[in-house]
């Protein structure tokens, strides 16, 4: 894997969470993930890392909207997101570059 990539996606993915983590205080995401972040940056190099990204959230989106919906879950508890990354990972380093050359076809780039 190219070098630069590696480091473009850990600092992408590890600063977007760290940024998260200082502004809520460690309420919206916790270190761990942004530790995490860094590890699975390097690990899917940049651009797939944006894939990561998105699929992480959605990924996250689909189990929580479910356990919301059926009221397994409320808004007020925590649901570990590292599952959600470490599974998108997966994902992005079979299909990353598939998908994200299909995000940038739909948003016209």
């Amino acid at each position: 894997r190219e070098l630069g990539g590696a480091l473009i996606g850990a600092a992408a993915l590890s600063g977007f969470f760290g940024l998260l983590y200082l502004v809520s205080r460690g309420k919206w995401i916790g270190l761990g993930d942004v530790k995490l972040g860094l590890f699975l940056g390097a690990l899917v190099p940049w651009p797939q890392t944006v894939a990561l990204f998105f699929l992480a959230y959605f990924l996250g989106a689909a189990v929580s909207v479910p356990l919301l919906m059926f009221g397994r879950r409320h808004l007020t508890d925590k649901l570990p997101f590292g599952t959600f990354l470490t599974a998108a990972a997966f994902i992005a380093m079979l299909y990353g570059q598939e998908i994200t050359m299909w995000y940038l076809k739909l948003i016209g780039i």
